[in-house]
């Protein structure tokens, strides 16, 4: 197993997170340079900017010592509200929220947290950021439709291998090579990645 955690936030979550985190050219606020998030706040309720505008923001983290510090970024008001919920730690960059929030980078993010911050403060940031997505989802009326999930050509393959590495394992397993509970762990293991690989690609023809 690789130790990561295997638990994502999925469907419209995954949505509502690559709405916020979208950049577009020429939106209302292009240019803008905002110094916190209370101004950027406002300039969204006024609409004077747009979620997906490309702006400079100032974002503030922790140093190794646990002093603030800020920094001035290409972004987007939406990437600042992803980058809002991120622990602060200086293992935990903003770049880890200013990119597409793909499943894979959410994902990423996660672990990132995890490594770096423990258990507990990963379980309160998966809280706040499936909220937020969900709650983006609804408001850009957007969703998924049965019509919208295409099976990827490729999940047969990826199954079929899925199952004959659990087999390999299982083998490894009755030889005396791995315990029950290595076993258990690269089965699990093996079947998230395959979960993964095929949501991306579901995720890959939504696009």
């Amino acid at each position: 197993a690789s130790g990561a955690p295997i638990i994502v936030p999925s469907q419209d979550m995954v949505l509502g997170l690559y709405y916020l985190s979208i950049v577009n050219q020429n939106e209302p606020g292009e240019g803008m340079v905002f110094a916190d998030m209370g101004e950027l706040q406002h300039a969204l309720e006024t609409k004077a900017v747009t979620l997906h505008a490309k702006i400079k923001g100032r974002f503030r983290t922790v140093d190794a010592e646990g002093n603030v510090v800020s920094k001035i970024y290409d972004t987007t008001p939406g990437r600042m509200i992803i980058g809002e919920l991120l622990p602060k730690n200086v293992n935990v960059p903003y770049e880890t929220a200013n990119q597409e929030m793909t499943k894979k980078n959410i994902s990423k993010m996660i672990d990132t947290v995890y490594r770096h911050c423990g258990q507990k403060e990963t379980v309160i940031f998966c809280d706040r950021i499936m909220a937020l997505g969900f709650a983006h989802a609804c408001r850009a009326g957007i969703s998924f439709g049965k019509d919208d999930m295409l099976i990827p050509d490729t999940k047969l393959k990826l199954v079929s291998d899925t199952e004959a590495l659990a087999k390999e394992y299982e083998q490894q397993y009755n030889d005396g090579l791995i315990t029950q509970g290595e076993k258990y762990n690269k089965v699990v293991d093996a079947w998230a990645k395959c979960s993964e690989k095929v949501a991306d690609e579901m995720m890959a023809r939504i696009k």
